[in-house]
């Protein structure tokens, strides 16, 4: 039951009603409490009592939607690269992996969600003039815009960021992580698109 702060004797309704609206605290009516004596008062009271209960309703319900916190509008610039660990909330456009060897002048996209890299033709992107890289060397698969790297048991191994890959995991890779397909090294990176 409401314990509210009313003189004993109250001269009329109105001034019961606004010592009720001033000592009531809307937001702390979790079981309805406050609620079901305002339907009671509601249900027992004259036309008039009845039009300024609905009122007071009325301005509880405006109250409660101007306390109310709105989430703000995100806005992410699309062509911003993410860091390592970074997850995009909003977007408009696909992530592609991009990979880039400045020794080779060679590059190559993932848009797919498995691509194998290595020597052989059969191979998404093919590393050219190598044969320190095996045939199907590593695979990159995509997963929600997410990258992983995972190496075919190749001869000479895979390494993100200078360690080495254990050929039966998948290690995930980000932004900026520098891959090794044997002794050829790529940079990564997530663009949009």
């Amino acid at each position: 039951m409401f314990y509210l702060p009313v003189q004993e004797t109250v001269g009329n309704v109105f001034g019961f009603l606004a010592e009720f609206v001033d000592s009531a605290n809307v937001t702390d009516d979790k079981n309805g409490m406050m609620k079901a004596l305002v339907d009671s008062i509601y249900s027992n009271q004259s036309q008039d009592f009845k039009q300024i209960i609905e009122e007071v309703n009325r301005q509880r319900a405006l109250i409660t939607e101007q306390n109310t916190v709105k989430e703000p509008e995100r806005v992410v610039d699309e062509n911003y690269d993410l860091e390592e660990g970074t997850v995009l909330v909003f977007k408009t456009k696909k992530s592609y992996g991009y990979f880039e060897c400045e020794a080779l002048h060679d590059s190559f996209t993932v848009m797919k969600p498995s691509f194998m890299v290595g020597r052989s033709e059969s191979a998404d992107h093919v590393i050219p003039g190598n044969t320190a890289v095996s045939h199907i060397h590593a695979e990159i698969i995509k997963e929600n815009d997410r990258y992983f790297l995972q190496d075919q048991y190749s001869t000479n191994g895979t390494s993100v960021n200078g360690e080495k890959v254990d050929p039966s995991e998948r290690v995930e890779i980000f932004n900026g992580n520098v891959i090794c397909f044997a002794d050829v090294e790529y940079k990564f990176s997530v663009r949009w698109k």
